[in-house]
């Protein structure tokens, strides 16, 4: 034990937070002033659990904030309901079906190919400085191309997790269990449960980066993803404790116990003390990154540079918390999994407005270039919502999300691809193999009433879905990666057994 612990010290100093990594020359850049851009996902935060977003829990209060002078978007809504699929569109302005990085029919994620260009590629060819610090270190920087364009981009893991990491590589079966058990009596639950770097974590390094980037001749791209919301969900003291509901023996493993039997196994409902722990923790996370967030853009300002930047704030996907025997993402394309919070405040500040229209995740990249002025390829199917929004040029369009087979965490009872089709107030959900449910998304933001019984209803939206599949060419992208490490990340995050 005392070598193990005198080992697991050492690793840790030699993997102690390193100094940022250097920057190559600033590129040649086209003449004018461009705009800097901070580009916040808040991975796994659904929007109706946002104060921002009418919640009754107060979990945003510096989002609120922050939307004093911005544009917020009520009815945003993700490509897809999990983080490989929704962050491709994110950084290609494609769907997943055209992209093609999403699951595969076993359930594991198909890198994104190298045809189409990404938000880095676009800027850097500009003249931009790209960075990128995410948490997620499942799906970034594991060979599935999310990071591709970026200069530099950090997606390590905490330091115990790398070293727990490392020594199983070497004996999976011995080391990372027994410490682990020895972590587990000396450890808070957030240090030993979490798997990805923290908020706190996060936003110290991003804030480095905003330094070092604020004092380059250069403009800049800098992606920011936080992962707290994200299952294992333990946010740190005193947010672990803002909201009723938790229970302080309820861990990982009773997680995985719940999602076998509630979900791949359909033998039984959420409790409602699992689902008051659930949500407690959850809520308890969002107002966790909610705090940190507003530190970076804090920092932002205190660095001079509020009045340069176009700030976007967005999620990849929400959670499914009990909901129709649901919990997790990756699962369907519910209003829980797709509706996500849009925040964008341009250079300087605007004044505040909501907009009701129905938005895609694929026009957030013709937004940022069209704000920084750097070209795109041509045919984007997305639009820039600002200059949209002041034109009241939203209205009438259809927005589509996707939900790839999960068949490698919940079996083959989710082999199946749903597609969520938005418009005219209505969305269609609709399976490749015929079935489809619709719902009035303002009446019955829940999904409770499913109205495509009622004769004629719907006929209009499926017509509508066939065209886009017909128009949207599916990719034949990379075979989805499936070495050892690259699982072990996913089985840590929840995505495999």
């Amino acid at each position: 034990v005392s070598a193990g612990l005198a080992a697991f010290a050492l690793g840790a100093l030699a993997l102690a937070v390193p100094r940022l990594p250097g920057l190559p020359p600033p590129a040649a850049a086209a003449a004018g002033p461009r705009s800097n851009v901070l580009l916040v996902v808040l991975d796994t935060v659904r929007a109706d659990h946002l104060s921002l977003h009418g919640y009754p829990r107060r979990t945003s209060p510096r989002l609120e904030e922050l939307a004093g002078r911005a544009l917020v978007f009520d009815r945003a809504v993700s490509a897809g309901d999990m983080t490989l699929s929704s962050h491709a569109s994110l950084f290609t302005g494609l769907p997943a079906r055209r992209h093609g990085a999403h699951f595969d029919e076993r359930g594991l994620g198909r890198p994104l190919g190298p045809e189409p260009p990404t938000l880095a590629e676009l800027l850097g060819e500009a003249g931009y400085a790209t960075v990128g610090v995410c948490a997620n270190h499942a799906f970034f920087g594991t060979g599935h191309g999310l990071e591709r364009g970026f200069q530099r981009f950090d997606a390590s893991a905490p330091v115990e997790y790398e070293l727990l990491h490392r020594l199983g590589h070497v004996s999976p079966a011995y080391p990372r269990r027994s410490l682990h058990a020895l972590a587990a009596g000396l450890a808070p639950p957030e240090a030993r449960e979490r798997h990805y770097r923290s908020a706190a974590q996060v936003t110290d390094r991003a804030s480095a980066w905003l330094e070092r980037l604020g004092a380059r001749p250069q403009p800049f791209l800098l992606f920011v993803n936080y992962m707290d919301a994200h299952w294992p969900t333990v946010p740190p003291a005193p947010w672990s404790e803002r909201f009723p509901g938790r229970d302080p023996g309820f861990d990982s493993g009773d997680r995985a116990r719940m999602v076998r039997e509630v979900v791949k196994r359909r033998e039984r409902a959420v409790t409602d003390a699992e689902r008051a722990h659930t949500v407690s923790q959850y809520d308890g996370a969002i107002a966790y990154v909610d705090d940190r967030v507003g530190a970076l853009v804090d920092r932002l300002a205190e660095l001079g540079l509020d009045g340069d930047t176009l700030v976007v704030i967005t999620s990849d996907h929400g959670e499914a918390l009990g909901e129709r025997g649901l919990v997790g993402h990756a699962v369907s394309a519910y209003e829980d999994q797709v509706h996500v919070p849009l925040l964008i405040r341009p250079p300087g500040g605007v004044p505040a407005a909501r907009v009701e229209a129905t938005v895609g995740a694929v026009d957030l990249l013709p937004t940022i270039l069209a704000a920084t002025g750097c070209a795109g390829p041509p045919g984007l199917p997305g639009i820039d919502l600002l200059s949209a929004a002041a034109a009241t040029g939203l209205a009438g369009r259809a927005v589509v999300a996707e939900s790839y087979p999960n068949v490698a965490l919940l079996g083959p009872g989710f082999a199946r691809t749903q597609r969520a089709l938005y418009a005219d107030g209505h969305v269609l959900l609709a399976t490749a193999g015929g079935e489809a449910e619709l719902y009035d998304v303002a009446a019955d933001p829940a999904q409770e009433h499913d109205l495509r019984g009622q004769e004629g209803r719907g006929e209009d939206l499926l017509g509508r879905l066939r065209a886009w599949l017909e128009a949207v060419e599916p990719a034949a992208g990379p075979a989805a990666r499936a070495d050892r490490g690259t699982l072990l990340h996913l089985r840590e995050l929840g995505y495999v057994e």
